[in-house]
């Protein structure tokens, strides 16, 4: 026991005592009861103020997929400069899908046209058109035709080894 400064030996607060510093004359049991209540009644209160939503069932694969009419004109466009595309190369296999110095920009379907009517690429900065299986076109900007081809190795790669 430590005494007090008047003399009396204090009790030591310890968890489980019959009587706790501060509220000596409470009995252990009734302690328990008052702290269980309190604690029954801050988990029915943050329960009904913090209550889940109901839960919402996912919808079926596909019904979330929405595509609109200029997602539809934009698909169809990539598609017609991808077959122009492989029209050109069954005369040229070398041909590009990016746009001659000759062609023309049409305002109303926002398209460029090369000379003969086919819609092409206006810039290789642009997302249009579509690239070859083999990756042949993969990157439309002049000189680079060849990167991400198939089994070709890009300069970062050959640099690495020492090959260039």
């Amino acid at each position: 026991m430590i005494p007090r400064p008047n003399g009396e030996p204090r009790r030591a607060t310890v968890l489980g005592s019959a009587a706790v510093q501060g509220r000596q004359g409470v009995p252990e049991s009734a302690g328990k009861k008052l702290g269980a209540i309190a604690i029954a009644i801050a988990m029915v209160a943050t329960g009904v103020l913090m209550s889940a939503p109901a839960a919402i069932a996912a919808p079926p694969p596909g019904q979330d997929f929405n595509v609109s009419q200029g997602d539809l004109e934009f698909i169809i466009k990539q598609i017609e400069i991808s077959e122009a595309h492989a029209e050109d190369t069954l005369t040229d296999p070398g041909s590009s899908p990016l746009c001659k110095a000759t062609s023309t920009f049409d305002i109303p379907s926002q398209t460029h046209f090369d000379l003969d009517g086919d819609p092409c690429v206006g810039s290789p900065l642009l997302p249009f058109g579509l690239r070859t299986v083999d990756g042949r076109w993969n990157n439309l900007m002049p000189g680079q035709d060849g990167y991400g081809t198939a089994a070709a190795h890009g300069p970062a790669h050959l640099r690495r080894c020492g090959l260039r």
